[in-house]
């Protein structure tokens, strides 16, 4: 996946943002210079490193108790909320929870 996305990402440096339409469903002028910006700036190392980073399970900070009771958890989407809600419990056990989520 890493290869894919580092040519998708300089693509659009190489060709001025030409193919923005090909990989977004927007191309608005108003956006094709941080995309070209960004495909200059690209490394392959650096995307790899990211994408490897973000696969990573990773262990939650450990908290005291006294701050896990007064900690609240947001989650972006209800997908999200699922994902990772077990996680959380387990991590912090004294934390207030909505029983019903």
């Amino acid at each position: 996946m890493v290869p894919f996305l580092y040519l998708a990402i300089k693509s659009l440096y190489w060709s001025k943002g030409a193919t923005l339409s090909k990989f977004m469903w927007c191309s608005e002028e108003s956006i094709k210079p941080y995309f070209i910006k960004a495909g200059k700036n690209l490394r392959y190392k650096n995307l790899y490193r990211q994408m490897m980073d973000s696969l990573e399970d990773k262990e939650f900070p450990k908290l005291s108790q006294e701050v896990q009771r007064t900690i609240f958890f947001e989650f972006g989407s209800v997908e999200e909320h699922y994902k990772y809600r077990d996680a959380v419990k387990k991590a912090y056990p004294y934390r207030k929870v909505d029983e019903n989520s």
